[in-house]
């Protein structure tokens, strides 16, 4: 019995079409008898047969789109017998109305009912035709479904063996991983790189056990004991780092079938030994708290998911240079033994470096930090480059430490630049430098030479509380804002000649060399009041200050006469006690 109820359904009704097309002919030639009387027989024939032959095929195309659907949802059950029955007693039925009513049409004449007569066989014959094309098209729909059926058989008993396979192989290469033999081991490494190469859907897995097998315990240097043992040990792990390294290098130029894409690396805690994974294309990494122990190379890598490195320790040589970091970059607390080099980097998210310490040179010249660059509390202990650098986003170096030479020549800063209690122990270089946002340097000590050269500040400077030990140099600087230098102290000569002050504010500063302005523009309010000058004072040029306070500003140390004071200002000696006065103060 047919278990498809739905299916029945359809070809009844295919049938039911089929059988009655002809009777829906002869219908509308009755309903149209004023056209059929003048019409001959073999017109209306024509007229009937056409109308049957256009309602089979309307029946044709129900079955067939009614197959098509059985096909994806479902399968189709064998039709009962019963159903061939009605469809022989419905082209029968068909035959013997149609022949009824053409005998009715056809009157007294022999000619007309012989006619009538063939004209019903024919249609009846013509239904059970297209009875017959339908069974034989559902047949061979039917073959060609059990041949689909048959194949994905195949196919799904050849992925079975695959994958029990494939299982079978992953199992005992895993397993060769914890063998006592090292040959064994490299084995084992080999047989997941062929196995990943083979299965790309594999390859995430056995990179993650690749991953995990370095992140096992290893000592930094051979026992005494056996050092036998550890030279093999070290010989896997370089092979492991090998495989992993060799397989995520991504030529832009060709496309290489030996790169594995869209690979994510979790190596917190592991041991690496000269790893060099320059010109890869990695999707996430993570190297919390790993040890890299030799050079170490990421030059040109793309970083497309968040990576980190907090904590790492590099022990030599270290390059990240033309590196991008798509997402998050994350190196807080890392420590540089060696020199280490992140020139032409591209940091398109936050980049932190919190509590970071580089004990040689380091350089991130040419570099761009799209958004947030968070330098706080790390800690230079030679000299830092970041010349020609961009900062985009909010750039924070407080409470850092430079005990060598800093370098920020032609940087640009388009956040806020905060060096907020920075120590610069050798001194510090932003020659060129330009400022877009607001600046703090609020309190930051500089041990040597300070060059501000050519800078231009576009938003308010803060330098109040700063301490320049060495010479501070701000000549041909801009300070298109307020340029706060309220109680900073100059140990050695402070040089703005030739600056350009929209606003300045040097009250409360101690200036205890030469203050030298000459050429210098002020063109708001330059206040300078309780200043105190223990040297040589210089507006000299075409210094020009229309609105100048030295009110309270005391001076010692150096002759009067070799001091050169801004129109309207003089030095006025009572005693031991010098102060600044303003020539229209004196006048009765």
């Amino acid at each position: 019995m047919d278990k498809n109820p739905r299916g029945i359904l359809y070809f009844a009704l295919a049938l039911i079409v089929i059988g009655f097309g002809s009777l829906s002919a002869v219908t509308i030639a009755t309903f149209y008898g004023a056209i059929t009387r003048y019409l001959s027989l073999a017109s209306g024939k024509i007229i009937i047969a056409i109308t049957g032959s256009a309602v089979g095929l309307l029946g044709i195309v129900v079955m067939s789109n009614r197959a098509a659907r059985v096909r994806k949802f479902g399968q189709l059950k064998t039709i009962s017998w019963r159903w061939v029955v009605a469809g022989v007693f419905i082209a029968a039925l068909s035959a013997w109305l149609v022949t009824s009513w053409l005998l009715s049409i056809a009157g007294d004449d022999p000619g007309r009912k012989l006619d009538a007569i063939k004209t019903g066989l024919t249609v009846g014959a013509g239904a059970g035709g297209i009875i017959a094309l339908l069974i034989a098209t559902r047949r061979q729909w039917l073959q060609e479904r059990t041949h689909i059926h048959e194949r994905e058989i195949a196919q799904l008993t050849q992925y079975d063996a695959t994958e029990r396979r494939v299982t079978e192989l992953y199992a005992s290469a895993a397993g060769q991983l914890g063998n006592e033999k090292a040959a064994v081991r490299l084995a084992g490494l080999y047989a997941l790189e062929r196995l990943a190469q083979n299965h790309e859907e594999y390859r995430q897995t056995i990179v993650s056990v690749l991953c995990a097998y370095l992140r096992m315990r290893f000592p930094e240097s051979a026992p005494a004991a056996n050092p036998n043992s550890w030279e093999e040990e070290e010989q896997v792990r370089l092979t492991a780092q090998d495989i992993l390294t060799r397989h995520l290098r991504y030529d832009q130029d060709e496309a290489s079938p030996d790169f594995w894409p869209e690979i994510s690396i979790f190596l917190n805690g592991a041991h690496l030994i000269d790893f060099r994974l320059d010109g890869a294309k990695i999707a996430t990494a993570s190297f919390v708290n790993a040890t890299f122990k030799g050079e170490c190379r990421f030059s040109g890598t793309v970083f497309a998911g968040p990576v980190t490195f907090r904590g790492a320790a590099f022990s030599g040589v270290t390059s990240f240079s033309k590196c991008r970091f798509e997402s998050t970059a994350s190196f807080g607390e890392s420590r540089f033994q060696d020199v280490a080099a992140f020139r032409d980097v591209t940091f398109m998210e936050r980049a932190t470096f919190t509590g970071a310490s580089f004990a040689r040179s380091v350089t991130f010249s040419s570099s761009d930090f799209k958004k947030l660059a968070k330098f706080t509390s790390a800690t230079f202990a030679n000299s830092a480059r970041f010349s020609g650098s961009v900062f985009y986003g909010i750039t924070d170096f407080e409470d850092a430490s430079f005990e060598a030479e800093a370098i920020f020549s032609a940087a640009e800063f388009y956040g806020v630049a905060n060096f907020l209690e920075c120590i610069f122990l050798a001194g510090a270089k932003f020659r060129g430098a330009t400022f877009h946002g607001r600046t703090v340097f609020t309190r930051a000590q500089f041990g040597g030479r300070a060059t501000y050269e050519g800078c231009t500040f576009v938003g308010i400077a803060l330098f109040g509380g700063g301490i320049f030990e060495g010479q501070a140099s701000f000549r041909a600087s801009k300070f298109l804002a307020v340029a706060a230098f309220g109680g900073v102290q100059f140990m050695v000569a402070a040089r703005y000649e030739n600056a350009y002050f929209d606003e300045a504010n040097f009250a409360g500063a101690t200036f205890s060399a030469r203050a030298g302005f000459g050429n210098a523009t002020f063109i708001g309010k330059g206040n300078f009041r309780s200043v105190n000058f223990l040297g040589l004072i210089k507006f000299s040029g075409n210094a020009q200050a229309a609105d100048v306070d030295f009110t309270d500003a005391s001076s010692s140390g150096v002759r009067i006469g070799d001091c050169i004071l801004p129109s309207g200002w003089q030095i006025a000696e009572n005693g031991v006690h010098r102060s600044f006065v303003h020539v229209s103060s004196m006048q009765p």
